[in-house]
């Protein structure tokens, strides 16, 4: 998988603390990490080429599409043509997923807090002592 080297980036958010942009596959990258580590079963889907409907699977990948575009500022479109999906399979992911935040899904919590502190880390903030 970490053969995929499509690097789309975003414009960011004014508000947003992070200084160096993050490519939709590195993103996907630390998902497929998280899935390694806790859910095995589903690295035959990290590809995208096989499907599966199951609760857990489709959690992970609403997770995914709400980082992408609340939290890092991609558009619909954009994770929509990563992920081999047509956008309005993104808005309604990503409302559902603003739904189980709403009502703390501990699921959802548990994905979404792991994936977003690696994220953080990976990314990180730009120090200002640094020498370039």
């Amino acid at each position: 998988f970490r053969k995929y080297n499509k690097r789309v980036y975003c414009y960011y958010k004014k508000n947003n603390p992070i200084k160096e942009p993050i490519a939709l596959s590195e993103l996907w990258g630390l998902f497929v990490d998280y899935i390694e580590k806790n859910y095995p079963k589903y690295m035959a889907f990290i590809t995208f080429e096989e499907q599966t409907r199951e609760r857990t699977w489709i959690t992970i990948n609403q997770c995914f599409y709400y980082i992408a575009y609340r939290d890092i500022g991609y558009t619909k479109t954009a994770i929509a043509e990563f992920r081999k999906k047509h956008h309005a399979t993104i808005i309604h992911s990503i409302n559902n997923a603003k739904g189980y935040l709403n009502d703390e899904d501990p699921l959802f919590m548990e994905i979404y807090n792991e994936t977003y502190k690696k994220y953080k880390k990976y990314v990180g903030i730009i120090s200002e002592d640094t020498e370039v």
